[in-house]
């Protein structure tokens, strides 16, 4: 990753979807629809930087998946945070994560049954593959 951080303009981010997108690479590329949805699951503390977040959650992720499943984790949860966990007003009512969403219990209580029963259990690529997104 060093070589290509050491080239202007290219950061932890870009190395990162570089490595991972293009030569498979295990890394996790953290940008801010990621960092956030993980911050309002509860993954990861409110004062956990972008940066620090890379290796925080490929250290919790990576004994678990693979490439193919880190690569599957960036883009459902940067889709996620696109298209539901907006910054400024999330669209908690439509989230299929709001069982186990720290967020969603601190602004809206305990989740319904019907919320637990289709939110995934653990995170792995299968899981991740039967969310409406």
């Amino acid at each position: 990753m060093q070589w290509l951080t050491d080239m202007p303009g290219i950061g932890l981010k870009t190395a990162s979807l570089v490595l991972l997108f293009n030569f498979r690479k295990p890394v996790l590329p953290v940008d801010a629809h990621v960092h956030r949805v993980m911050q309002r699951l509860g993954v990861l503390g409110p004062k956990v930087s972008v940066e620090k977040a890379h290796d925080v959650l490929l250290a919790l992720l990576k004994p678990h998946l693979d490439p193919e499943g880190l690569f599957n984790f960036h883009k459902h949860n940067y889709w996620h945070g696109q298209q539901i966990c907006f910054f400024q007003k999330p669209n908690c009512p439509r989230c299929p994560l709001k069982g186990f969403c720290s967020y969603y219990q601190e602004h809206y209580g305990p989740a319904t049954p019907e919320a637990l029963a289709a939110t995934p259990t653990h995170w792995d690529a299968a899981a991740w593959g039967q969310l409406p997104h």
